[in-house]
């Protein structure tokens, strides 16, 4: 009796820790990339439908971690260049799906997002079809380095002309 038990109640926990699979799988083909101010950055993906029937493509959306801008990501190559709907097991891809363009004075560092789509099977459909984790670095600008370098290279030779002085 006591084996019965144990048994039932592994396959309650077992059918209770069951994950659902996204119906659009996404990945990233260039994650992560690197860019200073001023830089846009692309990211290219590949999508896939991974359900029996065709999907809409009717939206998408992005969040960040550390907060960066959103008004400052173009996802026109969303929704100029990728279809609008993808047949059951169909995949699309490797394009440029957005871009992030990098303001001059942005925090430097890297940033984590998620790059999510919504749809389904209607036209007007917002359900969550499936999203992506993609990251990029803001790195110093190259003038910046070269004029920090710049500055050292002068301030080492002062200081070897004071010594020899």
């Amino acid at each position: 009796m006591r084996k019965t038990i144990c048994y039932i109640a592994f396959l309650i926990l077992m059918g209770s820790t069951a994950v659902l699979a996204d119906p659009i799988s996404i990945t990233i083909d260039n994650t992560p990339l690197i860019g200073g101010g001023g830089t846009i950055l692309t990211f290219d993906a590949t999508m896939t439908n991974t359900t029996g029937g065709a999907l809409n493509l009717n939206g998408d959306n992005f969040s960040f971690a550390p907060a960066f801008a959103t008004a400052k990501v173009d996802d026109s190559a969303f929704f100029t260049a990728w279809p609008a709907a993808l047949a059951a097991g169909q995949t699309f891809g490797s394009d440029a799906l957005f871009s992030i363009f990098i303001p001059r004075g942005t925090a430097l560092g890297t940033y984590d997002g998620i790059f999510a789509v919504v749809g389904g099977a209607g036209l007007n459909d917002q359900n969550l079809l499936g999203s992506a984790a993609f990251q990029f670095t803001v790195a110093p600008e190259p003038g910046t380095l070269s004029l920090t370098l710049l500055g050292m290279v002068g301030l080492a030779a002062i200081s070897l002309k004071r010594l020899h002085a």
